[in-house]
């Protein structure tokens, strides 16, 4: 992928993450810190602004338009900003790889529900307390 198409897609990324309210600080500060990157290279561009605007208002339209900004503008060859694009996109796919729950067993499980929002009735006996069958 070229410069400039792996920026906006960083971008995208990273403004799409940013828009849920489970995305991390990470995440935003990432985000922020790239878009405000572009704001100060596109200064002197304000069509490329005006895109750059409307991209992270819908992160995925406008990006064909974005990409040919950036490339005009000079910043798919900014070193900041390729390394802040980098450093989002990598901080997006770790949280993605972390997965959303970590569990871990120590001794003995009677019963586990896993999930969002799950309802779930278990009933408990004590089997010590029940008289062992003899097998005949």
């Amino acid at each position: 992928m070229d410069p400039a198409g792996m920026i906006v897609a960083a971008l995208t990324a990273g403004a799409v993450s940013a828009l849920q309210d489970t995305a991390s600080k990470a995440v935003k500060d990432a985000y922020a810190g790239l878009r405000d990157l572009l704001v100060k290279k596109l200064q002197d561009d304000p069509k490329a602004k005006a895109v750059l605007k409307k991209h992270s208002k819908k992160p995925k339209a406008n990006s064909r338009l974005l990409v040919d900004a950036l490339r005009k503008n000079g910043a798919s060859e900014d070193k900041k900003i390729r390394l802040a694009a980098k450093r989002l996109a990598t901080i997006i796919e770790n949280q993605s790889e972390e997965g959303k729950y970590s569990v871990e067993f120590h001794g003995d499980v009677t019963g586990i529900v896993q999930g969002d929002n799950a309802k779930v009735t278990m009933n408990f006996t004590d089997l010590a307390d029940k008289p062992k069958k003899k097998k005949y």
